[in-house]
This record gives C-alpha cells, sequence and structure tokens, in this order.
C-alpha cells in the first residue's frame, strides 16, 4: 500500500503513531478512510445476515442521552420499528459469512485478525 494510501486510511496518522495512541487502548473512527468505497454488502444482505441464529449481531440506540443495546437475530419488522436515527446495526464476524467482506478485510490488513464488523 502506498504511504499516502495508508495516512488516509488511519486518519493522517503514519503506522507508528496509530500503534502508538490507538491500537488495542482506543477506538479510531476515520471518517471517508476509503472516499470511494461503495461497500461490500448491501442493505438487503446485511439485514439477511442479522436474522441468521449463527451470526452475532447487535442494535445500539441512543435516545434522549441514554444508550442502550438489542441483541439479535432481528426480523424485518424490527427495523421499520425503529426511529428515523439514533441507532446502528451492527454485525459481527461478517467476513465469515460474506466472501467480499471477507476480501476487503484480507485486502486492508495484511496481520492476524479476529474478524469485521459492518455497521449500517
Amino acid at each position: 500500500m502506498p504511504k499516502d494510501a495508508s495516512l488516509a486510511l488511519l486518519g493522517g496518522l503514519t503506522p507508528i503513531a496509530f500503534l502508538r495512541r490507538y491500537w488495542q487502548k482506543r477506538a479510531l473512527l476515520v471518517r471517508q478512510a476509503l472516499p470511494d468505497f461503495r461497500g461490500c454488502l448491501t442493505v438487503s444482505q446485511l439485514l439477511a445476515l442479522a436474522a441468521r441464529d449463527d451470526v452475532e449481531s447487535r442494535i445500539v440506540l441512543c435516545a434522549r442521552g441514554r444508550w442502550s443495546m438489542l441483541e439479535g437475530p432481528f426480523r424485518k419488522s424490527v427495523f421499520t420499528e425503529l426511529p428515523d436515527k439514533g441507532w446502528t446495526l451492527l454485525v459481527h464476524g461478517a467476513n465469515l459469512h460474506s466472501r467480499s467482506a471477507d476480501a476487503l478485510l484480507r485486502r486492508l490488513l495484511s496481520f492476524r485478525t479476529r474478524g469485521s464488523t459492518i455497521s449500517w
């Protein structure tokens, strides 16, 4: 990966600075780290994974400053009952169930990982 690409992926941090400040210490959100990325799963595919018994999924909600979490699997009707904003769906280990998610993870990471989580 070219140096400029790795800096963009890490929010402008060098790999050494990222490892020193964030790796296994705290989360780092980098918006638009892959600017032209269109996703490796459609919303329908992600919802289908969230409905499966063998896939770990969660919905995290924030309402009136209070956080809560629902654990899957989820019926599709659950999503019509959610508010317009203030929630996210997390599907853990998506790379174990989707070839495209696995290919993305393998392309981005050249070291050993425990899996990927995809949020919508």
